[in-house]
């Protein structure tokens, strides 16, 4: 309203970091990993197929018959496929992202687009989040950045905080918190609350009402400042909703901050292993087992993701699949979709979904894996699911709720031709 001082803006657009999204992140990354170990285990057992002229895969002991191939001479085979043995790049689709060392920096230019080094979307949005990754530096700051324009940001002078090499942990490889300061007056607000007849006064750090926190009778106020041996409180002004009440969550966040100081909020990631040294599962107990854990990482790696996406903004290309993790798109002039040459290359960057990041490359349900194979003229009778979902199923495990209607499990396919004609 006209009046009253604009609101600084909350995390992540100020620099820091969203606190409760930090184990979301590290979820996701450990998710990906054990979806991409657990697929190279079940594809050992389960059979997939990708056609060497398009990018078409089928999970199933042969190869479907339907002519929908388009790659190249795909007219002298009419539209048929030719099935080869697939890996996990056909399965879990790789998109790549160009890695921000500062999210909240200049905008990656045409002449960068070779020097500045391409990794996994989801892993990138992971890094932003709060992950840290020793190959992969990014900076984190202490303290919310400063505004002096529109596009134009400084950093906040970080003097007065404890030197990271003193506290123990690397420049790269820190905890993200938004200053001793915002800590300490929410802990004063606590022990002295403001009485009725008082009138509120504001605080350009906490806004205008207090907070209205548990009481922390036993917190001595004289121990504030953190010693030099112990870990800086994870803290950000993402905590201060727009209401001046505290959420839930975020209060036993913030509690069990204060009463835990040394708590790690970290979580080991998990590694990625090569193909070599993973063996196919022996029993079927075995498959089962790994079907049920892969089907779970996938659903906490969407979800995951999805959470991550409504804090930190990703982009796509609305005419090529480029994906850009960061507030604003590269300015790279690599666009080679149609007409690309009336915009000079560049790209048109709209909003993400959760598709573009992690594509779920659906592929046709196979209803019975040891019965007959997909038959051309039944083809408007079978469903679809994505392959990671499929492959699970035919490892044996159940179908998944969200999947049964793609999957058109509630339609009959008939036995024969003369059958299908007969359907209204």
């Amino acid at each position: 309203m006209r009046g009253k001082p604009r609101k600084p803006p909350s995390a992540p657009r100020n620099g820091l970091l969203v606190w409760r999204l930090i184990p979301v992140a590290y979820d996701v990354l450990n998710a990906r990993t054990t979806l991409i170990n657990n697929l190279r285990k079940l594809m050992k057992v389960v059979p997939v197929h990708a056609c060497g002229y398009c990018t078409e895969i089928h999970v199933g002991p042969v190869g479907h018959p339907f002519k929908s191939c388009r790659g190249p001479r795909c007219e002298a085979r009419k539209g048929l496929h030719e099935w080869t043995s697939a890996n996990i790049d056909d399965v879990f689709v790789p998109v790549e992202a160009y890695h921000l060392f500062d999210r909240l920096g200049k905008r990656i230019t045409h002449e960068e687009r070779f020097s500045i080094r391409r990794i996994r979307a989801i892993v990138e949005l992971c890094i932003q989040a709060g992950v840290d990754l020793p190959d992969l530096p990014t900076k984190r700051r202490r303290k919310p950045v400063i505004r002096i324009g529109k596009n134009e940001i400084i950093d906040a002078n970080e003097d007065d905080l404890p030197d990271l090499q003193e506290i123990g942990h690397e420049p790269n490889q820190m905890p993200i918190f938004a200053g001793y300061d915002l800590l300490e007056s929410s802990l004063e607000t606590l022990q002295n609350p403001v009485s009725d007849e008082e009138p509120l006064e504001k605080s350009p750090k906490l806004g205008s009402v207090p907070l209205p926190m548990p009481s922390f009778a036993n917190y001595d106020l004289s121990k504030r400042a953190l010693e030099p041996t112990e870990n800086p409180i994870l803290v950000d002004d993402n905590l201060l909703d727009e209401s001046p009440m505290l959420a839930e969550d975020d209060e036993k966040l913030l509690k069990s901050s204060v009463e835990n100081p040394s708590e790690p909020h970290r979580k080991p990631i998990l590694p990625e292993l090569p193909n070599s040294k993973l063996h196919a599962p022996s029993t079927s107990e075995e498959t089962l087992e790994i079907a049920y854990e892969t089907l779970e990482a996938w659903d906490t790696l969407r979800k995951g993701a999805n959470k991550l996406m409504k804090k930190y903004a990703v982009r796509a290309c609305g005419y090529c699949p480029e994906v850009h993790v960061g507030p604003s798109g590269h300015r790279a002039q690599n666009c080679g979709a149609y007409k690309h040459q009336q915009r000079n290359g560049q790209h048109g960057w709209q909003a993400a979904i959760l598709d573009d990041l992690i594509p779920p490359r659906y592929v046709w349900h196979v209803p019975d894996v040891c019965g007959p194979p997909l038959q051309r003229e039944l083809k408007s009778f079978y469903g679809q699911a994505p392959a990671v979902v499929e492959i699970c199923v035919q490892a044996g495990a159940e179908i998944p709720e969200e999947y049964k209607a793609t999957m058109r499990l509630d339609i009959g396919i008939p036995s024969n031709l003369r059958e299908a004609e007969m359907v209204v």
